[in-house]
């Protein structure tokens, strides 16, 4: 590649169906921070809302919406073509189902050089005429990426996308705020949280329990609550958290089950806890396993999709079985009665997050690929 072509500015038009504070918008913050001046982007997306919006903003990334969450409407698929022709991109990369149908559509209409699709989940749900579509989507696209190699072997193996068109980029994640113990303990006396506690965490939206089974962990801890000094405490909110709390109180461990609602603060909460479990059905990657071993604590999750690429057994955490609260609760036990354990784990779990799992890895993997694929096509 000449150096002319390195010094060239290239723009990058990012297609999202919504922007909130998930894992797909906190990647796009980090290429909007770290991507370099080489490249000039911009975001289009159906509705937005939050914080991040601004914080994309700050840092030189645009967010133009449609104010509209539905690509049904007429009008934000004609601002998003307005906003294609206008920006003239020589990329456009769509992440999530309907994101990457709003960058194939805007990127055949606007003949944009680099078309780009992303698979953001481990879509096991998804149906067989969602499955055709996402196919021929990625068809029409130049490469697609796949957070992590559960994702990508899924996207071939399940889904039929053709490997040569398949690049693992693993998700990362700028390390969380490092709190103070002195931090964590006023946090735990102000949460109710004794000082001797052994504190189970986790952070998850409370919306769908039928993937991310908080439920599960409840119970899990509830037995473990029998036989130890464990508390649980859940970072987070959604619609499930009612029902969730009901059913702390009815196992009898409301007095010892902690909501603390969404945080922004997540690195204090990380370092409140002793271990931190996810234990959903499947994730595409699990971003938050990430941020907890950045702060080093150890893992309890589940080996669905792309959890199981990230916590090695027995060295930095330990894995239990989709539905199995009495797996669970045998590991919060064992942990618990092993302080030494704990110290170990964590300690193992951080070199791990900072040696494989970098922000500027994932940076320098987005980066290389815009410069392969615009090379590709011959773009100057």
């Amino acid at each position: 590649m000449s150096e002319s072509h390195r010094q060239a500015t290239i723009r990058v038009l990012h297609a999202l169906p919504w922007i909130a504070s998930g894992g797909v918008e906190r990647r796009r913050l980090l290429l909007a921070r770290s991507l370099g001046p080489r490249f000039d982007q911009k975001i289009y997306s159906l509705s937005a809302r939050g914080p991040v919006p601004e914080e994309m903003r700050a840092a030189g990334m645009p967010v133009e919406t449609a104010g509209t969450g539905t690509l049904k409407s007429v009008a934000a698929v004609r601002k998003l073509i307005a906003t294609t022709r206008a920006f003239k991109p020589h990329i456009i990369h769509g992440a999530v189902f309907e994101g990457v149908q709003m960058a194939v559509l805007a990127g055949l209409v606007c003949r944009v050089p680099v078309i780009i699709s992303e698979e953001t989940s481990y879509s096991v749900t998804r149906g067989s005429k969602g499955q055709l579509l996402f196919r021929g989507l990625t068809m029409a696209s130049d490469a697609c990426v796949a957070i992590s190699p559960a994702v990508g072997e899924y996207l071939v193996e399940g889904s039929g996308v053709a490997p040569a068109k398949v690049r693992v980029i693993q998700n990362a994640v700028d390390p969380p705020r490092s709190a103070t113990k002195r931090e964590a303990a006023a946090l735990r006396r102000s949460l109710g949280i004794p000082p001797d506690a052994f504190v189970v965490g986790t952070v998850a939206r409370l919306i769908d329990d039928s993937n991310k089974r908080t439920s599960d962990l409840i119970r899990g801890a509830a037995i473990a609550m029998r036989q130890s000094n464990a508390h649980l405490l859940i970072v987070g909110d959604g619609s499930a958290q009612p029902a969730l709390e009901a059913l702390a109180e009815s196992l009898g461990v409301a007095d010892r089950t902690h909501f603390a609602g969404y945080q922004r603060d997540v690195g204090l909460y990380y370092k409140a806890m002793d271990l931190f479990a996810l234990v959903s059905r499947e994730e595409g990657f699990g971003l938050v396993v990430i941020e907890a071993m950045h702060s080093g604590v150890p893992t309890l999750t589940t080996r669905g999709g792309g959890l199981r690429d990230i916590a090695l057994a027995d060295v930095t955490g330990a894995f239990v079985e989709v539905g199995d609260p009495d797996g669970i609760a045998a590991e919060i036990q064992r942990f618990a009665a092993d302080p030494a354990l704990v110290v170990t784990m964590g300690r193992a779990a951080k070199r791990r997050a900072r040696q494989d799992f970098a922000p500027e890895t994932y940076v320098d993997g987005v980066r290389n690929l815009y410069d392969e694929l615009l090379a590709a096509k011959g773009v100057r």
